[in-house]
């Protein structure tokens, strides 16, 4: 249990760190460079890794597995 707990607090924890970067970037007029555009892009992408790919990473280490709903081995 408290490693299904320490994963959701990780993922929650980058998911809103980057969202806050890119609010900072988007709403602030001096930090609107070429530079921060491209740290907003990778904090974007870090963001979609945190959504999208983290939680399955979480079901894996969690299960001892990875989900496959493709594959013909049932578990």
């Amino acid at each position: 249990m408290n490693l299904f707990i320490l994963c959701i607090l990780v993922i929650f924890v980058t998911a809103a760190g980057n969202v806050l970067v890119c609010l900072a970037i988007a709403r602030e007029r001096k930090l609107q460079n070429t530079t921060n555009y491209f740290l907003m892009s990778l904090a974007i992408a870090d963001c979609l890794v945190a959504i999208l790919v983290m939680p399955m990473g979480m079901i894996s280490e969690i299960i001892g597995t990875c989900p496959n709903r493709f594959s013909k081995e049932k578990l």
